[in-house]
């Protein structure tokens, strides 16, 4: 998420040491304030949306007299949209920025084995959902998947850097 907003530690094309031109040198007043705004504005939508798809939206504990209740749903959400906002602004903070070749291969090396694993993952809660597997045995195997997925996907990543490096041709 942060990544494709192009926010720190993510935001190469825009870096503000790398640029000599574009609208961080050619705008100013009005212009230059409707870009930031525009910015935060992309931050403040993805929170939301993660809110809404991955932490329930509006979802926690009522209490309280009615009116408070019908208020609660909506003072829940901006909680949870302002923890990520947060958030956001503590990665910018902390994380220093990727060079191009450390973001390749984060994604590469270890994003896309790290999703492909998940996969797995995913497909054998389906077949376990299907043959009726107690939890014990479906977390078991599970993970039994998760890590030889991995381990293979890492072996076939090493064993292409290997290939490459040795100068022989892999298809």
């Amino acid at each position: 998420m942060t990544a494709e907003m192009n926010r720190p530690p993510f935001d190469l094309v825009e870096a503000e040491q790398e640029l000599v031109a574009g609208f961080n040198t050619e705008y100013a007043s009005i212009r230059f304030a409707l870009f930031f705004l525009a910015e935060f504005m992309s931050a403040i939508t993805m929170a939301g949306i993660t809110v809404t798809l991955f932490f329930g939206g509006p979802a926690g504990p009522l209490f309280g007299p009615s009116w408070l209740q019908a208020v609660l749903p909506t003072v829940w959400f901006f909680a949870k949209v302002v923890v990520f906002l947060f958030v956001f602004v503590w990665c910018r903070a902390s994380l220093p920025r990727f060079r191009y070749d450390q973001l390749m291969d984060l994604g590469w090396k270890v994003l896309i084995p790290l999703a492909f694993s998940w996969f797995l993952v995913l497909a054998t809660i389906r077949v376990a959902d299907d043959q009726d597997w107690n939890p014990v045995t479906t977390a078991a195997v599970g993970f039994a998947v998760f890590v030889v997925g991995y381990a293979l996907l890492v072996r076939g990543v090493r064993i292409a850097r290997h290939n490459r490096e040795a100068g022989e041709v892999t298809i």
